[in-house]
């Protein structure tokens, strides 16, 4: 309810000077920064500007540099794919360790491993 009271209330208030309500925000916040700045000022009257630069703002990017940047960062371009380099004798071995294992624990690895002889 309070929110209505206080939007009827600027509502008219903002009719009765000729402008909306955002203006006469605008307005109000606008001179509540200069009474802010004002104070500061009497209460320090030795303050002085800095004399130094403001910083740059970052370089504005255009939007074929972001995408380069992102396509660089996503790997494209990065070079060709290159596969795996399977070592065949090592691969046999394994799956003979693990045939053996199954056949001398069957109770322990079937649900893991298939018994069944694997395809070479």
């Amino acid at each position: 309810m309070k929110n209505l009271l206080k939007t009827v209330r600027d509502s008219i208030a903002a009719a009765m000077n000729g402008r909306t309500i955002e203006q006469m925000e605008t307005e109000q916040r606008q001179d509540a920064v200069n009474a802010a700045v004002d104070d500061y000022l009497t209460r320090h009257p030795d303050w002085k500007p800095s004399t130094k630069p403001a910083p740059k703002a970052a370089p504005v990017r255009d939007s074929k540099q972001k995408s380069k940047r992102i396509m660089k960062s996503l790997g494209v371009g990065a070079g060709t794919f290159t596969p795996h380099i399977v070592d065949e004798a090592a691969l046999e071995r394994a799956r003979a360790k693990c045939r053996q294992l199954v056949a001398s624990d069957p109770d322990r690895y079937s649900h893991i491993i298939e018994s069944a002889p694997l395809r070479a």
